[in-house]
């Protein structure tokens, strides 16, 4: 599962500052901040702004390695 997960904001505003992350699954890829007023498309944005940042993380290559495998065993 893919996750924007809102971890908290530092004054309570709800259309202020909030710190967000970004999972697949329970794993954190990474945190960003995000205004809630700026809407739901710039959320988004920032969201793929860190998901771009990890993709050659070694999750990936994990992943790859997996789907490489599971086609040898075939």
């Amino acid at each position: 599962m893919i996750a924007i997960v809102n971890i908290g904001s530092k004054d309570n505003d709800l259309g202020g500052w909030h710190d967000y992350e970004l999972r697949i699954n329970k794993r954190v890829l990474g945190k960003f901040t995000h205004k809630r007023s700026d809407g739901l498309s710039d959320c988004l944005e920032k969201a793929a702004v860190v998901a771009r940042k990890i993709e050659d993380d070694t999750f990936y290559s994990s992943l790859e390695a997996m789907r490489q495998y599971s086609g040898k065993r075939k």
